[in-house]
């Protein structure tokens, strides 16, 4: 995949994300964790985070979920520098969520 499609791929997300369609599920935790892998791997962390405050300051996100998104792209950001792939970055986000609902 190129990164053309790359950062088409994340405008989709993106859109979705800022619809305010995001639930606390598996489903949606892996479409925010691919997310975020994609536009940490294309804009870095510092970018990253200024989009989410972009999006907090605009009403576009609440504080809560950019919040929870920063802190899930500081994991996200720790995982990539130890080569954890994005499919096992899904496994143990969302194994923490199942943990959790129990």
């Amino acid at each position: 995949m190129g990164e053309g499609s790359d950062v088409k791929e994340v405008k989709h997300v993106d859109e979705r994300l800022k619809s305010g369609g995001v639930v606390l599920d598996p489903a949606s935790l892996e479409d925010i964790t691919l997310w975020l892998n994609k536009v940490l791997n294309v804009v870095g962390l510092n970018k990253l985070e200024k989009l989410i405050d972009s999006y907090v300051k605009a009403g576009i996100l609440s504080e809560d979920l950019g919040n929870a998104l920063r802190s899930m792209a500081l994991v996200i950001e720790s995982l990539i520098s130890e080569n954890v792939s994005p499919e096992i970055q899904l496994q143990i986000i969302t194994g923490l969520l199942k943990l959790i609902k129990k």
